[in-house]
């Protein structure tokens, strides 16, 4: 378990996060950190660094998938 919580703090860091959040009452808050990054980092508003882009959307859609599994499982992402 401790593995996992190391994990968490880099994954509230990739959706701009304090490390040291714990779980939230809903998550609304974790929608709108990731709608936020994920609307500045789409690959379609990012044509002249479109491999950057690429990379950080993945990486922000997978870190809010990670955290709404562990926190708020069976809620949809």
């Amino acid at each position: 378990y401790r593995e996992k919580e190391i994990d968490l703090t880099s994954v509230l860091q990739v959706l701009g996060l304090e490390p040291s959040m714990t779980k939230p009452q809903g998550s609304r808050g974790l929608r709108v950190a990731r709608r936020k990054l994920a609307l500045r980092w789409h690959p379609d508003k990012n044509n002249g660094n479109l491999d950057q882009a690429n990379e950080k959307f993945k990486e922000i859609q997978n870190a809010y998938e990670l955290i709404m599994e562990t926190w708020f499982p069976g809620e949809a992402p």
